[in-house]
């Protein structure tokens, strides 16, 4: 009786590790069969490491996104504590007008807060996964404005000198 095997392949695990039976009409058959197996085993192989990379990459999304959340409910709470510190120190420099050595430190703290603030805002952007808004600035403007605002907190005695730029300069900034 004479069968009729196109080709029957199984693959067979025996002691952890995996064979490959084939039944085939002839050699070249059964090399092409097992060519076949090894490229659909490389394939499946390729896509378990894809895989894998991509659950590495979620794992790290996620593990961003929690960061980010803690930078940004710390960078609140924080905020929170700067506007009173901010607060204080503009009461103070009202009342130690009189003072200026008490009137620099002061300002100090207020810049110092100034800054802490900024830095805040930027871990709340963070936070938010938020990169902010970028817009175009005109540094020369920018400078004037500054200028005058520091001109009208400055006392008398002090001056305060901008010099910008003949040219327009502007620039790339986030809001």
């Amino acid at each position: 009786v004479a069968l009729d095997i196109a080709s029957v392949t199984t693959v067979l695990l025996f002691c952890g590790n995996s064979l490959l039976l084939v039944l085939a009409r002839s050699i070249e058959h059964t090399r092409a069969l097992i060519a076949q197996k090894k490229a659909e085993k490389d394939r499946v192989e390729r896509a378990l490491e894809a895989l894998r990379r991509t659950e590495a990459q979620l794992l790290h999304a996620r593990k961003m996104e929690a960061v980010g959340r803690l930078a940004g409910g710390i960078a609140h709470d924080f905020n929170n504590t700067l506007t009173v510190v901010l607060s204080q120190a503009e009461f103070l420099l009202d009342e130690v007008k009189h003072d200026p050595s008490l009137e620099e430190s002061v300002r100090d703290i207020d810049l110092a807060a100034m800054q802490a603030a900024e830095l805040t805002r930027q871990l709340m952007l963070f936070g938010r996964g938020d990169e902010g808004k970028a817009r175009w600035v005109e540094v020369n403007e920018v400078l004037q404005k500054t200028g005058r605002i520091l001109r009208r907190m400055m006392p008398p005695d002090i001056s305060v000198e901008t010099s910008v730029c003949d040219e327009p300069c502007p620039v790339m900034v986030d809001e």
